[in-house]
């Protein structure tokens, strides 16, 4: 996803939007696809190549599994992503199961960077449905810094952890 004013917005109201269609009509969120950009080839290849290596299996829905579907085009760089959540009903707590993301941007000159903005991009994506959110207080913003608005971030535990 690009970091363009609306970019986010948009993409989520309208890939939010063809997943209600694609659930009124029975269909699997996957082929379903009214207008660009999932009914373009480019597109097509991508959400294909994401749905193989998460292992999509082809339902319609509702199917009652906690998967997602969205892609999106911005300059010139195309982007499919599917993700698996786990709900528990009773706390209603969601825990992210895995995130498969594929990508088409042409030639890749620096792979590295890439791979960082892209996990950069999932990681802010979780944060924003799952955690962020401004409060208020008597009409006034509550959280007007970090230690009192919560953002994603790494445990130090779980970096020290991945080094060994």
């Amino acid at each position: 996803m690009a970091r363009a004013v609306g970019q986010y917005e948009n993409t989520f109201a309208r890939e939010s939007h063809i997943d209600v269609l694609a659930a009124k009509s029975g269909a699997d969120p996957l082929e379903f696809s009214p207008q660009p950009p999932g009914s373009e080839p480019r597109m097509r290849r991508l959400l294909e190549a994401a749905a193989k290596q998460f292992g999509w299996k082809p339902a319609k829905a509702p199917s009652g599994r906690g998967v997602g579907i969205a892609c999106c085009t911005y300059r010139l760089t195309s982007l499919a992503t599917i993700a698996e959540v786990a709900v528990d009903k009773s706390t209603g707590h969601v825990q992210v199961k895995r995130v498969v993301h594929a990508i088409d941007l042409g030639v890749a000159v620096n792979p590295d960077g890439i791979r960082q903005q892209l996990e950069g991009g999932i990681t802010m994506g979780l944060g924003y449905a799952l955690g962020e959110e401004i409060r208020f207080k008597d009409g006034e913003i509550f959280n007007r810094d970090f230690d009192t608005y919560p953002i994603s971030r790494f445990s130090v535990g779980a970096q020290r952890s991945r080094r060994s």
